[in-house]
């Protein structure tokens, strides 16, 4: 946020949806400070149409220019850092599903050759005729084990039954032992990367609020494969990590909070937007409002 000289506007820059999951925007608004009415809105998407966040915003002191940073992280800008290395060979590479990585994503770009290596292969590069002559004493013996596996009839083992106990306190411990095992909770790998961080969480501050909240959406390309899941919300300090369960099939997950989302008229009746892996994750079908139960 940033506010003008003469106190009249207010500047925020944050990230809108774009036209695909892996396309974030700048987003740039103008308010005025009196009425909280738009003035005015900017949008800014990068060259590759990929990841694009706005960090901070500025405004001159004569209040006639708007400054705002941010990146754009694409494998277009990563190739053309590295000598133009094909990004077909960089998703390869690094085993990526898309273009697109996020800030601070760490990519192997390249390999390096020793000679000292290459000349060690050549080296120990075995004799072509040695070759021809082992393989052929290879080929004889393993002609030979399957002649005589084929001829050994295979015989299936029978499992003897296990005898009773005799000592009816141990049997009775045995069958409470099976019991506590159908019934423990499952650990769901779904839950999210963040559960961790929330049991840390709540031994250094209890839970102390439960809310049923009207949620929304929006996109981001993370948690797709980490399971990284974020969120956002008013009048909660960033980066504290909410417990969220479907009251309708009773999934859960955890996620970090990003930031506010206040000042913006598409957020009107909502009290919290999830991003669209966790609300997958969550089993939504109904991608514009729906409910959620929160615990933090």
């Amino acid at each position: 946020l940033a506010v003008s000289q003469d106190g009249s506007r207010i500047l925020a820059a944050g990230f809108v949806e774009g036209h695909s999951v892996y396309d974030d925007d700048y987003a740039t608004v103008s308010l005025d400070a009196a009425t909280g009415s738009l003035q005015w809105r900017s949008v800014y998407t990068g060259p590759r149409r990929q990841f694009d966040g706005a960090s901070g915003v500025a405004v001159s002191h004569d209040g006639s220019k708007v400054f705002v940073t941010g990146n754009s992280e694409s494998l277009y800008r990563v190739s053309t850092n590295n000598k133009s290395v094909l990004m077909k060979k960089l998703v390869k590479w690094n085993n990526l599903t898309s273009e697109s990585v996020e800030p601070g994503t760490k990519l192997i770009v390249g390999f390096l050759v020793s000679n000292e290596a290459a000349a060690s292969s050549v080296t120990n590069a075995p004799n072509t005729e040695t070759k021809k002559q082992n393989d052929q004493v290879n080929k004889k013996e393993v002609v030979r084990a399957e002649t005589v596996n084929k001829q050994v009839p295979s015989v299936e083992p029978v499992n003897k039954p296990a005898e009773p106990s005799k000592n009816p306190e141990v049997a009775q411990l045995k069958e409470e032992a099976k019991a506590v095992q159908k019934t423990a909770p499952q650990q769901n790998p779904n839950q999210g990367f963040f559960k961790a961080s929330f049991e840390n969480q709540v031994t250094q501050q209890p839970i102390s609020k439960e809310q049923t909240v009207t949620s929304g959406i929006f996109k981001t390309a993370s948690g797709w494969s980490d399971a990284k899941y974020y969120t956002l919300m008013d009048d909660m300090e960033p980066g504290t990590v909410v417990k969220i369960t479907n009251p309708a099939n009773n999934k859960i997950i955890y996620a970090k909070l990003l930031g506010e989302m206040n000042g913006l008229k598409q957020n009107e009746g909502l009290k919290i937007r999830v991003s669209n892996a966790a609300a997958s994750a969550l089993g939504v079908t109904d991608s514009d409002k729906f409910i959620l139960k929160l615990n933090y």
